[in-house]
């Protein structure tokens, strides 16, 4: 990573013990975490846009980027 920042965040001791046991890299999955939300935060920009833009076209795409959207909500992307 060239350029980093770190981010602190509070997690009851029990969770954080639940994750040592279980052997969860939490460090990696919060990254994981982030950057999935962050993927999904633009995607839906870029749909929206892609919304506005279909309205003046014959047939729109409204339908279509909501299923997209759906679909990735329900594959945890």
């Amino acid at each position: 990573m060239a350029d980093s920042e770190v981010i602190s965040v509070r997690i009851p001791k029990g969770l954080k013990r639940e994750l040592k046991k279980n052997k969860i890299d939490y460090t990696r999955e919060t990254r994981k975490f982030l950057e999935n939300l962050v993927r999904r935060a633009r995607l839906e920009v870029t749909m929206g846009k892609m919304i506005k833009t279909s309205a003046s076209l014959k047939k729109p795409v409204t339908n279509l980027a909501a299923k997209i959207i759906r679909e990735d909500r329900e594959h945890g992307h």
